[in-house]
């Protein structure tokens, strides 16, 4: 995944760089920005972006719609695709063109688990973070607290 990129060192470290949502905010925390690019990589993005994007083909993101653009939950979502990922060693709906799979996400479906004994106990973190009922996702804090737990204890 180009948005993550791994620090050498002892231990070597993965950091997040950016989902490609991005907006510039006015001094109260508002968007100024209506228009977007896309939001997100394609293949990671929340399916509520998708359907945003899908329904905007002028690129212009209604007024209305900017505080699920750039919500939090959105790039929640796409982390845990990547927990996904980093879990399984391979990529979400590999089989799948990108365009295909950000199609599947919005139908609702999500990547099978197969977890290998050792990352069992991210299962539900991971399912959390995708869970299509947007205000069920965990906020971020929550995951990194969850993970700060399953690590210390795993089999």
């Amino acid at each position: 995944n180009s948005n993550v990129m791994v620090v050498r060192g002892r231990p070597a470290r993965a950091k997040l760089c950016d989902f490609g949502i991005s907006a510039l905010k006015s001094a109260t925390g508002e968007p100024m920005s209506r228009t977007f690019s896309s939001i997100g990589t394609m293949r990671y993005q929340a399916p509520e972006a998708s359907k945003i994007m899908l329904d905007a083909p002028d690129r212009n993101v209604p007024r209305d719609r900017l505080d699920t653009v750039h919500a939090p939950s959105i790039d929640v979502y796409s982390y845990g695709l990547v927990l996904y990922e980093i879990t399984h060693g391979i990529v979400a709906f590999q089989e799948a063109t990108a365009f295909a799979a950000m199609v599947m996400a919005m139908d609702g479906e999500r990547p099978q688990m197969a977890l290998r004994p050792e990352h069992s106990h991210l299962g539900e973190i991971i399912e959390a973070c995708w869970n299509a009922e947007v205000h069920l996702r965990p906020s971020m804090e929550t995951v990194v607290q969850a993970l700060s737990i399953a690590g210390t204890s795993k089999p």
